[in-house]
């Protein structure tokens, strides 16, 4: 039986020390997630998320869902960066509703393969967390080797996406306690119609799938297409990292 990498490496961890760091809790009620977020990370400040996602302040507003637009797509986005230890590491949390934009683990990683990043590692992640896992390296804008994995939770309607990354000359340090906040995403269900046919969010061959809905046989999300913030936010989602990672070399 094959054993989840994730899981190989926090048992490794609990053996060597006894346990792991507590980390901090985080939730997004609009989108019923949660996630825990590592030692010494710090959400950045308004200011700082909207120049990550090159828009204005009040555009990058995490707007509740209560006071959403009808019609206009509904996301939230979260940016973390290290203020205690030198590893660099940062941390990334994305949540949209509408379907599911990877029908598979290929479209995911050309996605990423396009912002430069080589993806070494893939895997499915089975429930409770349900999606799939990328990990691979790339150089931030200061020519500097990160190396980042990648969580892509779809369900019926909506999605999220969770990134942590770091200098890839301390990966070996930070993996663990990166790996244990993977361990930690929760993203509510939405519950099938009445008498759908059930699906998990990895199929046999251990490719993410997209979950079935309503509107299943739709094609997948044509970001380009979607009103203005929501080709920005595909830029933040998958750019972020190398914004991020912008530190100045050690």
């Amino acid at each position: 039986m094959r054993i989840p990498i994730v899981l190989l490496l926090l048992a490794g961890l609990a053996g060597a020390s006894g346990t792991l760091r507590a980390q901090s809790s985080f939730t997004d009620p609009d989108f019923g997630l949660e996630v825990s977020v590592p030692e010494g990370l710090q959400e950045v400040t308004p200011a700082h998320r909207a120049l990550i996602m090159n828009v204005s302040e009040e555009a990058a507003r995490n707007v509740p869902r209560d006071e959403a637009v009808d019609g206009e797509l509904f996301s939230h986005h979260y940016f973390w960066v290290d203020g205690t230890s030198p590893y660099n590491r940062q941390m990334d949390v994305h949540v949209f509703d509408g379907p599911p934009p990877y029908r598979n683990s290929e479209e995911l990683i050309e996605a990423y393969g396009k912002t430069g990043m080589t993806v070494e590692i893939t895997e499915a992640v089975k429930p409770p967390i349900g999606g799939f896992r990328l990990e691979g390296s790339f150089k931030n804008q200061a020519g500097v080797p990160m190396r980042k994995t990648v969580v892509y939770v779809p369900d019926r309607n909506k999605f999220a996406m969770v990134s942590l990354q770091a200098y890839a000359a301390d990966w070996a340090i930070v993996q663990p306690e990166l790996m244990q906040a993977i361990q930690s995403i929760r993203l509510k269900r939405e519950a099938p119609p009445a008498g759908a046919p059930t699906n998990s969010a990895a199929g046999r061959d251990g490719r993410a799938v997209r979950a079935p809905s309503s509107a299943s046989v739709a094609e997948p999300i044509d970001w380009l297409s979607l009103p203005i913030t929501g080709s920005l936010v595909l830029a933040a989602l998958l750019l972020a990292h190398m914004l991020l990672g912008a530190r100045s070399a050690r």
